[in-house]
């Protein structure tokens, strides 16, 4: 099984074990609450998504993950930088009868987990910065975010370790606030895009990544199994503005389904199996006690169910991080071809938008059949089309497709904004 798409199942199956309160689903209409626009953007007859506002954004590339030995001995470490943190902590919770030194090691372990995720938070923004002045290159940035992404999920661990420790004491010394905090700081710092990075840097074997940065915020996509007959896009997108600064939720669940409708109405009008809302990811379920509203949905052009996981600060109203989960062979596209044939030959390209799906085909002209060539994207060779659609994520601005079969090239040229 693809990396990636063995992400996303475990992703959904941490999903399915916590399946949150079933919301009917004619239950929501559009909001005309005070709150004012955000940062989820329309795509037409399709799903919704957040997105960087175009004003802000720095930098863009599409580029691929590398197999970086350094990188793969950094994620080890933080492994194991962990599990020796857990074993001290389960030491002194098994080998002391002192209630104070217990509450001790609780308490020592969970500052010690607030300066590690401080400093992933930090690293994490000082490579964005880096990357939109163009003082580090794509791949340096890219690296960064597949070390963080690795050391982020051995500290959300972290995390439920720390409150089964804590639940043991006949006086626990954090609260759920403290927990929630812990796991919504985390919870930008890794996904499945981002964990498609971390492998690739074991693997060498990766898939073309979109990258977005601007005003700190940042978008990452790709396409999984882009080759075969189920490919399926991917995306994940953190605006750190949208987040507020007070820990407690100014919203209650019907508030937050109301906000829901109004910033995603074509996904709302076309969900498939009702809205989730308010748990997510499995013990402890202490978001919202940080301001978080997790709400996740599937929907007509899904590739998993979920379809579509949106994380809402409780004080702004906003989705401040969101994960897509698309069938690129569902969503509407605009179809590009070459203006003229090199004799049978017949390049058809479908483009969404910068950072979408775009798909590729190569047809024999007479008989409408698709045929097997070897295609590349603005210079990165992609491989071949094995007689169907390729699909692969779109970069931004000027796009240049070539395809070649038999000794003959066709080309498409179009523009992506």
């Amino acid at each position: 099984m693809n990396g990636l798409r063995a992400v996303t199942l475990a992703l959904l199956c941490c999903l399915s074990l916590v399946a949150g309160v079933p919301v009917a689903a004619d239950g929501a209409q559009a909001s005309s609450t005070e709150h004012g626009d955000s940062n989820v953007v329309s795509a037409g007859n399709t799903s919704e998504y957040l997105a960087i506002p175009e004003s802000d954004i720095d930098r863009t590339s599409t580029a691929r993950g590398q197999l970086d030995v350094a990188a793969a001995v950094s994620s080890n470490t933080a492994t194991i930088r962990t599990q020796s943190t857990e074993i001290a902590l389960r030491g002194v919770m098994r080998g002391s009868d002192n209630e104070t030194e217990r509450q001790a090691a609780v308490r020592r372990t969970a500052d010690r987990l607030d300066t590690r995720i401080q400093r992933l938070e930090s690293r994490e923004r000082r490579a964005i910065s880096g990357y939109a002045a163009g003082e580090i290159t794509v791949t340096q940035l890219l690296r960064t975010l597949a070390v963080v992404d690795a050391e982020a999920r051995e500290l959300d661990g972290l995390v439920t370790t720390l409150y089964r420790q804590n639940s043991r004491l006949d006086e626990p010394v954090l609260s759920r606030q403290e927990f929630g905090t812990f796991r919504a700081r985390l919870l930008p710092l890794y996904g499945p895009v981002r964990q498609h990075l971390e492998e690739t840097t074991r693997t060498g074997d990766g898939q073309r990544v979109y990258l977005e940065t601007g005003d700190a915020n940042i978008a990452l996509a790709t396409v999984d199994e882009p080759s075969i007959e189920n490919p399926q896009y991917v995306r994940e997108t953190h605006i750190r503005g949208a987040r507020g600064s007070a820990e407690q939720s100014g919203l209650t669940a019907e508030e937050v389904e109301q906000r829901f409708a109004q910033l995603y109405p074509w996904t709302e009008e076309n969900q498939e199996g009702g809205i989730q809302i308010g748990r997510y990811g499995g013990p402890p379920h202490h978001f919202t006690y940080a301001g978080v509203w997790p709400l996740d949905i599937g929907h007509s052009h899904a590739a998993t169910t979920p379809a579509l996981v949106t994380f809402f600060d409780g004080t702004t109203a906003d989705v401040f991080y969101e994960l897509q989960f698309k069938d690129p062979t569902l969503v509407p596209t605009t179809t590009v071809e070459n203006t003229t044939t090199d004799g049978d030959l017949r390049l058809v390209v479908n483009t969404t938008r910068a950072g979408g799906p775009l798909g590729i085909a190569v047809l024999d002209n007479e008989t409408g059949e698709r045929v097997d060539a070897a295609v590349d994207v603005n210079g990165d060779s992609l491989g071949t089309t094995d007689s169907r659609r390729l699909w692969t994520v779109a970069p931004r601005g000027d796009l240049t497709v070539n395809a070649t079969h038999g000794g003959r090239t066709v080309s498409v040229e179009t523009r992506l904004d």
